[in-house]
């Protein structure tokens, strides 16, 4: 059986900081170890193919405080140290590695053992930088199957050739709030109604998505309602 392209927007790290009256450093380290587990869970159920977190936009880099940028890069960097202890898995990061603050996370030795899962992190990544070449800069990541972002009903240019057909979950909960259990209802969700569909080849896809469907899932949700959008090339 062919494995899962997922990807997730691990969003609502400020936010669930001011719920839990936690600080923003703390948040961020607290959303890498929730990555960590649900890597470490991705493993153990053995169908998922690869993970790309969409780990920092390019916008947030140049537009955030000193002190939350400082926050995302220890929350960065304290992910990829955990996922480096899981043997099972490669690493890799894909974006602008111009600026100095992010030019470490890339300098990363590249593991080609096609039996670990792999785990890409978007670092200082913008949907202009990526399409600003042909082929596009991260032309080697294949297109996703689903995509997960807990909040918030928008991509914000995350991989926008590779997302165009994918199925998109929008849980009600911050990242930090999101568990194992939920993973599994969603990958539930899509295997039962979404997985026959026929994507195609990505290279081919519109950029464009038009919302033709919206359906709400008590049992998937940490709190409220969580809302579906079901995506349609135009």
């Amino acid at each position: 059986m062919r494995k899962l392209q997922i990807g997730i927007i691990p969003d609502g790290n400020r936010k669930y900081a001011r719920k839990a009256e936690l600080s923003l450093l703390d948040s961020y380290i607290l959303g890498a170890k929730v990555a960590e587990k649900l890597v470490r869970h991705s493993l153990a159920r053995g169908d998922v193919g690869r993970i790309v977190f969409y780990a920092l936009a390019k916008s947030n880099l140049e537009l955030r405080t000193k002190d939350e940028v400082d926050a995302i890069l220890k929350g960065i960097k304290t992910g990829m140290d955990l996922f480096k202890k899981i043997r099972r898995v490669s690493v890799s990061c894909f974006g602008d590695n111009s600026p100095e603050v992010v030019k470490d996370f890339f300098d990363i030795e590249q593991d080609k053992d096609s039996t670990k899962l792999p785990i890409n992190l978007l670092i200082n990544y913008s949907l202009q930088w990526d399409l600003e070449t042909r082929p596009i800069r991260t032309n080697m990541l294949p297109a996703l199957d689903l995509v997960i972002r807990p909040r918030e009903y928008r991509l914000s240019g995350f991989l926008p050739i590779q997302s165009s057909n994918a199925q998109l979950y929008f849980p009600d909960c911050f990242w930090a709030e999101f568990t194992s259990a939920k993973f599994d209802r969603i990958i539930e969700d899509y295997k039962q109604n979404h997985s026959d569909r026929i994507s195609g080849k990505w290279g081919n896809f519109k950029l464009g998505l038009s919302m033709v469907e919206i359906k709400t899932h008590q049992e998937l949700t940490c709190h409220e309602p969580m809302h579906l959008f079901y995506p349609k090339i135009t």
